[in-house]
């Protein structure tokens, strides 16, 4: 008897969690799993699956969890079964009363009181201030209520900042990036300063018309700097003299260098790798290489590119390894022409045929070589393929190499002799692979690496490692995962087909 016959016999229901079902003998023409140990008749009304769990029902018609309920006189509440309540609603865990609201799992009357934003419920003659109440003719700042006056406002919002006196101090703000990237508003006093004054970041105050805020009033690093004979702009916190001195600044830092002349000309900043020092150079006369090395151009020439500290010419030259080489192309630190020669592994070799590739390192004719895991074979096939380092025809045959030998393949090559091969062993008749077995899928069926006779193949699948008939009315395969926070049971038809 072949092994699957042994299912023919049987009323069972493949149960249980996604890898591991459980085989359950069953009556009935309309079976179903729940959980991984229950199965019941879908045609029964007597039963209910929640959530794995079977339910013998009398009236109930839902699941809440685990547990069958009666939707028209209760309700599912986080989990629990309730009475009905008139809002037919739930608050948290329990049913909510009528004229009443839900603030955060919490019932409130709506008639007397009110829920803010924090989830704190308050008197509904009061305004919500963060987490508290406070009267309706208080300002909110802060979390804090108070009074509006001539010395005394809110510098911030209600959720953030402080009063203040506005005729001593002044409010800065600044906006800036959080850790999520969102842009947030920060608020702070400054003393000893009108309302009116100029704010450099969040707690300075411009005194004069003559200082700087440096790099920008909106920084929060900004600070104060009162400018000598001739500074004119900022160059990151530091003032600067423009006619001399060129601000040169990256991702990372700003740096203060002198011109390379004068103002008039064409003066920009070159940085080196690392970008943490820069000279200028004036771009009409002189290259920044990536080294951060300037190199004065020759007038009307080609060469005006960098390789490394060297100029070169684009058009005829290459640079490879900070190396001008002749060539379009680098094969790593030699240049070559890409329509002439071919690069395989570093080595430069000529193209000798229309259909050129590399094979590792070496170059060859892919119209009469097959290069299999690195190894060059003839092209006895012409739609040949590799199994590991052979060539075979894959008409008849297929490749049952396990997925570990691909990486031993270069240990197990140093015991072969010339001419042996280390896929030749895994080459199969058939056109798939069972393990490590080839069979044909017209005749056999393959489940989890145990191979059934199945001599016509689109009746049967399988269910883990066991097969069994489609169109058999007692024969399912049912899975079933407890990750699941649902009512959980698995249909049953004779539409299932091979699971994963």
């Amino acid at each position: 008897m072949n092994k699957f016959n042994i299912f023919f016999s049987l009323f069972v229901l493949f149960c249980g969690l996604t890898f591991a079902k459980n085989l359950i003998s069953h009556q009935g023409f309309n079976a179903a799993c729940c959980g991984a140990t229950q199965v019941y008749d879908k045609d029964d009304s007597n039963y209910i699956c929640c959530n794995g769990t079977l339910r013998f029902i009398d009236g109930q018609d839902s699941c809440c969890s685990s547990t069958a309920f009666d939707s028209s006189s209760q309700l599912c509440c986080s989990g629990t079964v309730v009475p009905m309540s008139p809002t037919a609603e739930c608050c948290g865990a329990a049913p909510l009363k009528e004229n009443f609201g839900c603030c955060a799992g919490k019932q409130f009357d709506l008639e007397s009181q009110q829920c803010c934003d924090s989830g704190v419920i308050i008197g509904s003659s009061l305004t919500c201030c963060g987490s508290r109440g406070i009267p309706i003719d208080q300002q909110c700042c802060n979390g804090v209520g108070f009074i509006p006056s001539a010395t005394r406002d809110c510098c911030g919002t209600e959720f953030t900042g402080a009063t203040f006196d506005p005729t001593t101090s002044t409010c800065c703000s600044i906006e800036e990036a959080n850790a999520q990237g969102v842009l947030v508003s920060r608020f702070a006093v400054a003393r000893g300063a009108s309302g009116t004054g100029t704010c450099c970041g969040l707690n300075s105050v411009l005194a004069t018309a003559t200082q700087f805020c440096c790099p920008n009033e909106g920084s929060s690093s900004a600070r104060i700097v009162t400018p000598t004979t001739g500074q004119d702009q900022c160059c990151g916190t530091v003032a600067i003299d423009s006619t001399r001195q060129l601000c040169c600044t990256n991702s990372a830092r700003s740096i203060v260098t002198t011109r390379d002349t004068d103002a008039t000309t064409n003066d920009q900043c070159c940085f080196n790798s690392a970008g943490t020092s820069a000279v200028s150079f004036n771009a009409d006369l002189q290259v920044c290489c990536a080294s951060g090395s300037v190199v004065t151009q020759v007038p009307s020439s080609t060469l005006i590119s960098c390789c490394g500290s060297t100029l070169y010419d684009p058009q005829h030259q290459v640079c490879c390894n900070n190396q001008v080489q002749c060539g379009d192309k680098c094969c790593g630190t030699n240049g070559y022409f890409e329509l002439a020669e071919i690069c395989c592994n570093g080595e430069v070799y000529q193209r000798f045929a229309e259909n050129m590739g590399c094979c590792g390192s070496m170059a060859y004719d892919m119209d009469k070589y097959a290069c299999c895991s690195g190894v060059l074979q003839d092209r006895h096939f012409a739609n040949g393929a590799c199994c590991l380092d052979f060539y075979y025809d894959p008409t008849s045959r297929t490749c049952c190499a396990p997925t570990d030998s691909v990486s031993s393949l270069k240990a197990l090559r140093q015991l072969k002799k010339p001419g042996e091969y280390v896929g030749s062993e895994y080459v199969r008749c058939g056109n798939a692979c069972c393990g490590l077995t080839g069979y044909n899928t017209q005749f056999a069926k393959c489940c989890k690496s145990t191979l059934f006779e199945a001599d016509n193949n689109n009746i049967f699948a399988c269910c883990d490692s066991e097969l069994y008939r489609l169109l058999s009315d007692n024969l399912c395969c049912c899975s079933f995962s407890e990750n699941k926070d649902q009512t959980q049971n698995s249909e049953c038809s004779e539409n299932t087909y091979e699971l994963p």
